[in-house]
């Protein structure tokens, strides 16, 4: 989470937990957890995840072990570049605010 709406920010925080990581991953902030022996901030930092874009969209892989040019298509790959996905621009966006975990959301994209 970034305090700011849009745009870049050089810190990424987590609101629950305190920690903070800069734009590589590293943690940099750990509240309560400093000051525990054997705690290492360079054994905590963030994973890369593999992306890829194709014609303006962004994929992600989570599975470390492969990259993201194994996913397959198939006939949506030809859709977007017969579409020029690459060139088009948004023209309207929405922001939904409501009181739900992060958790819960992410298990219902996952369904």
């Amino acid at each position: 989470m970034t305090k700011k709406e849009c745009g870049s920010s050089i810190v990424l925080g987590c609101r629950y937990h305190g920690w903070s990581y800069d734009t590589r991953g590293n943690l940099i902030k750990a509240p309560e957890f400093e000051n525990i022996a054997g705690f290492e901030k360079e054994k905590n930092g963030l994973w890369e995840v593999n992306t890829e874009i194709r014609e303006g969209m962004v994929f992600v892989n989570f599975d470390a072990k492969r990259g993201v040019e194994s996913v397959n298509l198939r006939e949506s790959q030809d859709a977007l570049i017969r579409w020029d996905m690459g060139l088009m621009k948004c023209i309207a966006g929405w922001k939904i605010e409501a009181p739900v975990n992060w958790k819960f959301f992410g298990k219902c994209i996952l369904l």
